[in-house]
């Protein structure tokens, strides 16, 4: 919308009196108005022959008017003749601006035009047109001409003549300022139009580089599949000849055909993740974990190369807080990674790790990470080649040592998403101390276990009498990944309970309200205790009362938990976790027997029944193999349709799932198949050559219950599907 400014508001200071005459100035007012407007605020402007044409208008009829009304009244007394002439003047001027029109600066042109009409206003129609008027006013009364006009110049004086200086002191101001204005403007135009294009080139290039990023991205996936694939292969046949009692020799060959192969999938691994910090790929993490245990962990993976070399690894970690919140698994990465350096170049000595908390506040730690060696120490001339991808101190040491030098510019991009910094200080012959920091926080006083990802597709059970209750807290569960049904009656929740123990399709939650007709939540609680279910459902009563009362006669009742409406999701979901998967998990991994997993497969689960979804021929043979040493009956699929055809009445006990697969892939199968068999407790696992976190993530969104990462390291693979397999002994 254009912007108007009145600065010459129509107002009694410029009427005459006469009507006729004063209709005619306001359209001369409305014009002048416009055109300041123009100026002030560049806004829309009429052409300039418009503004010529409405000024003829203007004259012509105006002009003609208005004279023969003084005309009447002053028969050519010298004040009409000088009206008249004033009259003539303006036409002359308008002529002249017609005819110079096309030769003048248009913004020039509309500030003298301005100037012209502002002292028209001031100097004619308010001091000689109201003066005029004063007379013609007058004389109707019986006065004659000439104290008529004594009269309207005794009224003109003092006030009126204030007005006429104000409207001139107005323009003088409004000229200049609008003069300054518009080379501003003229000047903000062309910088912003300056501006509009490198905004649209630097959009252009943003776009090519979110295009760019997500190509790099695909082939990173794809490349890290096709790598992982074959490498599989070397890994999985090399584990299953390591068994079949080789020769001294053989054993030798093998041993080393794993380990070049182990240090390829590295070099991979190390490749992949500067990939994908340098596209913005990596999240991390914010969860609170156990210091000691991490460190532990490290130091555990570190200390056999370590011993190897006759070299002491020493852990020093006092003052750290138990507990911290933070990515365990990047500072873990970055530990891992100099570590493995101070082995490396680490003859002999001894290798320390410690960590302390340099400063804090009251809302995280600032904690440094040092790992120092007695090796071979960098020369004050390799220490500026540190930290950078495919650098490293002396070219020599890759020919001696082997490596790419991305492990330390890996780290620094992952301390620097940390907030923190990396250094190294070292002296050539006598060791060097490598160290970082990170920024992390102060764990919870409770952590909410993991594992909500099993409650996707439980089914469970809203009873309310409350229809928007209902729905409210159906689309929680929803959100959730769980399938709500909502009854608003005890009675009905008795039936809904009963009916799915016949279709096998039970209730694993009832939320359920306290207040309700006929049977409250107490009693329809205590009605299902007396079903007798074999699998009774967490139940949860909800409840608009906060008095302490009425949770503890729950909770004393049987509840497993109480809420008070309204229900967040969090809370929820909070509380489904604590009660119901949390307990589970616990409950599973308390089955799981101690010692090899390998042997415990094979002497108390030979005869497993598991579904194998691979497409590649040769994964298909290495899996179908390990899985036979330990007893199991495999049945194969070589794709997702296969497997949703396979598994209804297969009776399996697992499932293992490849992702990338043709016709249907792992994650399209993996929720048919939930959807199959809707209820039942069938694990799904993961064993894909898609690497990422995402595709973790992508896996257990779909309803999978673990991940196993091609090359498949053995230990692991026994030991994830132990855990599943003794889980299924005892109901879930």
């Amino acid at each position: 919308m254009p912007q108007t400014i009145e600065i010459f508001p129509w107002t009694t200071n410029f009427e005459t009196g006469i009507q006729e005459i004063d209709e005619q100035h306001q359209v001369l007012v409305r014009l002048l108005n416009k055109l300041v407007s123009h100026l002030a605020f560049q806004s829309e402007a009429p052409e300039i022959d418009e503004v010529l044409e409405e000024l003829k208008r203007y004259t012509v009829y105006h002009f003609e008017t208005e004279e023969l009304i003084w005309h009447n009244y002053f028969r050519n007394d010298p004040w009409e003749e000088w009206h008249a002439k004033a009259h003539t003047d303006f036409v002359t001027k308008v002529i002249e601006f017609t005819a110079h029109r096309s030769e003048r600066n248009y913004e020039e042109m509309l500030e003298e035009l301005v100037s012209f009409l502002t002292h028209w206003l001031a100097m004619h129609i308010i001091e000689s047109d109201k003066r005029m008027a004063k007379v013609v006013l007058a004389m109707p009364s019986g006065v004659s001409l000439e104290k008529a006009k004594e009269i309207a110049n005794k009224e003109m004086e003092g006030a009126t003549r204030v007005l006429i200086e104000t409207v001139m002191g107005m323009y003088d101001k409004l000229a200049n300022r609008t003069i300054q204005m518009s080379r501003e403007i003229a000047k903000r135009v062309t910088a912003e139009q300056a501006l509009q294009k490198v905004q649209i080139e630097l959009v252009r290039l943003r776009d090519e580089a979110v295009a760019a990023n997500a190509a790099k991205s695909a082939f990173l996936a794809n490349m890290s599949h096709e790598i992982r694939t074959p490498m599989n292969a070397i890994l999985g046949f090399t584990h299953m000849l390591r068994r079949e009692n080789p020769s001294e020799e053989q054993a030798d060959k093998l041993q080393k055909i794993s380990t070049a192969a182990e240090h390829l999938l590295s070099v991979l691994n190390d490749i992949l993740d500067i990939s994908k910090i340098e596209a913005g790929k990596v999240e991390l993490e914010n969860i609170d974990f156990d210091v000691d245990q991490m460190i532990r962990q490290v130091s555990s993976i570190i200390a056999l190369r370590a011993q190897s070399k006759n070299i002491d690894l020493v852990v020093d970690i006092e003052g750290l807080p138990k507990r911290l919140n933070g990515d365990p698994t990047r500072i873990s990465q970055s530990l891992i990674n100099y570590l493995n350096n101070a082995v490396k170049f680490t003859e002999r000595g001894r290798i320390t790790l410690r960590a302390r908390v340099i400063d804090s506040t009251e809302q995280d730690y600032l904690v440094k990470f040092e790992v120092a060696d007695t090796g071979i120490g960098i020369s004050p001339e390799g220490l500026g080649k540190l930290f950078k991808a495919f650098s490293q101190a002396d070219s020599s040491t890759t020919r001696h040592f082997g490596g790419t030098g991305l492990g330390l510019a890996i780290s620094k991009r992952l301390v620097e998403l940390m907030h923190g910094e990396v250094g190294v200080e070292s002296t050539l012959g006598q060791g060097s101390v490598f160290w970082f920091t990170a920024r992390l926080g102060p764990a919870a006083e409770t952590a909410v276990p993991a594992g909500d990802v099993m409650l996707i597709g439980r089914r469970a059970l809203v009873v309310d009498d409350q229809p928007v209750t209902q729905v409210i807290h159906s689309q929680l569960l929803r959100r959730m990944g769980l399938r709500p049904i909502a009854v608003q009656s005890g009675k009905e929740a008795l039936r809904a309970i009963s009916s799915s123990g016949e279709n096998d399709d039970i209730y694993s939650v009832v939320l359920m309200d306290l207040i309700m007709p006929e049977m409250d939540g107490l009693e329809t609680f205590k009605a299902i205790q007396g079903m007798g279910l074999s699998h009774p459902p967490v139940c949860i009563l909800v409840t608009a009362s906060a008095e302490p009362e009425v949770a503890v006669t729950a909770l004393r009742a049987g509840f497993d938990a109480v809420l008070v409406k309204p229900v967040s999701y969090d809370k929820l979901k909070e509380t489904l976790v604590n009660t119901l998967v949390s307990r589970e998990t616990q409950h599973i991994l308390a089955q799981l027997p101690e010692g090899d997993p390998f042997e415990i497969l094979k002497s108390e689960h030979a005869g497993t029944r598991i579904l194998l979804v691979e497409d590649e021929p040769i994964n298909q043979e290495i899996a179908r193999m390990m899985l036979e040493d330990v007893g199991c009956i495999v049945v194969t699929a070589n794709n997702g349709q296969e497997a949703c055809e396979k598994v209804p009445g297969g009776n399996f006990d697992l499932v293992l799932m490849d992702m990338q697969m043709p016709l249907m892939g792992g994650v399209e199968a993996t929720r048919e198949i939930r959807r199959q068999i809707a209820g039942q407790e069938l694990p799904i696992i993961a064993m894909t050559a898609n690497a990422f976190a995402e595709d973790r993530a992508n896996c257990l969104e779909a309803g999978m219950n673990d991940f196993i990462s091609k090359p498949v390291d053995p230990e692991t693979f026994y030991a994830t599907l132990l855990k599943w397999v003794a889980a299924g002994t005892t109901p879930r």
